[in-house]
């Protein structure tokens, strides 16, 4: 791995430290409400909630997707509605535009679901508090390698939110495959178990981020695989992370940030 800076106030820890410290933040997280529970999957500790999450769906054919045309208008239909699980089907659509992903919403994509952005410079979704999505590959409008430009580029997802969770999804030629950050702090946010490819940044993380896991990723033939810029406290573990011009890269105060990677 390639990186800007030095691994000062990076840990390199057991399992049986990190474990027990994510352990703690994920019940400080949940605290004595609803139905959350914690679920140890693997070596990972992921909050859940149903009484958020009902089990109502929508598809997106039902607001009238069709399959190789642009779901636009059809994914923000789907998203305005009571359904709080929107299904995107086994199918290769277009979009033309960004799309916001309320709180308390999540988009399931079946196997196959694929959306490739067709407007250059305009990211895909945006994922506001307690959001949540997974198993749709997200495809740009094309990549070279070079530094991401800005943290406001062509992305797949970007997280402004707290306890927003993207798992099993896949990313490729995009400015960024996955974007978080904010003027306002995040917390609790899980990137796992995604496939990340010929992005200029693989995963970004840019200001303002606490308690959060960016977990089991493949992150392979871009530029940047995790760029982590100004504050952020991160577990970072379990990534794969292979050809790629630079692997992990710190500027600006994340060189003094904390971070635990495993």
């Amino acid at each position: 791995l390639a990186a800007a800076s030095n691994m000062t106030n990076k840990r390199v820890m057991t399992w049986d430290t990190v474990t027990k410290r994510w352990e703690q933040i994920a019940k400080d997280s949940v605290g004595g409400s609803g139905g959350s529970t914690i679920n140890k999957v693997g070596q990972d500790f992921l909050i859940s909630n149903d009484s958020l999450f009902l089990k109502d769906e929508a598809n997106i054919y039902d607001y009238g997707a069709i399959a190789g045309g642009d779901i636009l208008i059809p994914l923000k239909a789907a998203l305005a509605s009571s359904k709080k699980t929107i299904i995107i089907p086994n199918a290769n659509f277009t979009i033309s535009d960004t799309v916001i992903v309320p709180s308390y919403k999540r988009i399931i994509g079946n196997t196959g679901a694929n959306i490739t952005q067709t407007t250059s410079g305009k990211g895909i979704l945006v994922m506001q508090q307690d959001s949540y999505v997974s198993g749709v590959e997200f495809v740009g409008t094309g990549y070279s390698a070079a530094m991401p430009s800005s943290v406001n580029g062509e992305y797949g997802v970007k997280i402004v939110g707290s306890r927003v969770e993207v798992d099993n999804c896949k990313f490729s030629l995009l400015e960024h495959g996955v974007i978080f950050g904010g003027l306002t702090v995040l917390n609790r946010c899980i990137i796992k178990d995604n496939l990340i490819y010929a992005n200029k940044g693989g995963i970004t993380a840019f200001q303002n981020i606490e308690y959060s896991t960016i977990i089991n990723n493949r992150i392979y033939d871009g530029y940047i695989g995790i760029w982590l810029r100004d504050e952020a406290n991160l577990l970072i573990s379990n990534n794969t992370i292979t050809y790629n011009t630079v692997g992990i890269r710190w500027d600006g105060l994340a060189s003094n940030s904390d971070h635990d990677i495993v």
